[in-house]
């Protein structure tokens, strides 16, 4: 969802001469957060690639954080759109309140991001917001089969990605 989302704000605020950059930023977050969860799963210190684990997300969250962070100080440099570092500034604050819940329950960052994501492309493109908002259900329906979250916890996930979102669209 997260390069569907991406290409969707590229197409409608970026030009042409944006694209690289974007892309290439957007890319290297990308990689830098896959690669610290394969990294912290081959040392052992997360027991599955999805974080399962309340207490081993800390330090994901502590890499996490700060790199969204520094990407939307990045964007600003680079002189990128502004709904865009806009957009990656409520992502960090959407990860800094899934943060702070987690310290109560283990709410589902797939279910938060991507209720997120919806409503950032949903601003964008209705239509699109439609198909990723139903696919974002789906996620959060899987979490509860595969048993890596609980009900509580979907809702959770949802809640703080409707408020990020719904707080990103009267900004």
């Amino acid at each position: 969802m997260i390069p569907l989302s991406m290409g969707v704000l590229l197409f409608k605020f970026g030009s042409k001469e944006n694209y690289l950059t974007i892309s290439i930023v957007a890319s290297l977050l990308f990689i830098a957060s896959i690669s610290w969860i394969i990294y912290k799963k081959n040392k052992g210190d997360y027991s599955d690639y999805s974080i399962s684990d309340r207490k081993q997300r800390y330090s994901f969250y502590h890499f996490a954080i700060p790199l969204i962070f520094i990407t939307s100080f990045l964007f600003n440099v680079l002189d990128q759109p502004r709904h865009l570092i806009i957009s990656f500034i409520f992502g960090g604050i959407l990860m800094l309140i899934s943060y702070l819940s987690n310290f109560f329950i283990k709410s589902s960052l797939h279910t938060s991001l991507n209720i997120y994501l919806a409503f950032t492309v949903f601003m964008l493109h209705n239509g699109l917001g439609v198909f990723i908002f139903c696919f974002a259900m789906a996620i959060a329906y899987s979490r509860v089969i595969l048993k890596k979250h609980t009900f509580p916890e979907i809702v959770s996930g949802f809640i703080i990605g409707a408020l990020t979102g719904i707080g990103l669209y009267f900004y």
